[in-house]
């Protein structure tokens, strides 16, 4: 009888462990607009651009669902000719890899929360195909929420080089 007890004991206190645990994770939800002047888009090697640039691959607008172990980003961000590109990513939060088709060629991203749940880093290698050039960009973007403002740090490596960025975005 007592290892019964015990047993419920346990299973109660693991459950409530989970639970908090749960609920101080932060979640990213909503419209994203890019800030443009409290980012830096492109320091390094190969990227391009400075504080406040378009580059460095930052979206203009991103629209975030985030429940439980799911984060679905949408980003709009505009091509050289002007027009208003899409791309809708799925990402899950158990640390297994996911497999994409963008516009920009195919990804696999795996995300991980950070032990204390403040933080979701994503690690992706990207292949793209131009014309009879393919290359592949690595890349860790560390996600995190800094005074209401969402915050991207993001470390790439291409074979132009390393470069990082970081991008704010604030809530609409």
């Amino acid at each position: 009888m007592k290892n019964v007890a015990f047993i419920m004991i346990v299973a109660l206190v693991s459950g409530a462990c989970i639970v908090g645990a749960q609920e101080g994770k932060v979640n990213f939800s909503g419209e994203w607009t890019l800030n443009a002047d409290e980012s830096e888009m492109g320091g390094g090697g190969g990227g391009r651009g400075g504080r406040g640039g378009r580059r460095g691959g930052a979206a203009s607008k991103m629209v975030v669902e985030h429940k439980d172990d799911e984060l679905v980003v949408v980003s709009y961000r505009t091509n050289r000719d002007g027009e208003e590109i899409t791309t809708e990513t799925t990402y899950t939060l158990d640390g297994k890899q996911v497999e994409s088709e963008t516009n920009y060629g195919t990804e696999v991203a795996e995300a991980k929360w950070s032990k204390d749940g403040k933080t979701i880093t994503i690690f992706s290698e990207r292949t793209i195909s131009r014309g009879d050039m393919e290359f592949t960009i690595e890349s860790t973007a560390v996600w995190s929420l800094e005074d209401g403002a969402l915050v991207i740090d993001t470390e790439r490596t291409t074979s132009r080089g390393d470069w990082t960025s970081k991008a704010v975005y604030d809530k609409k």
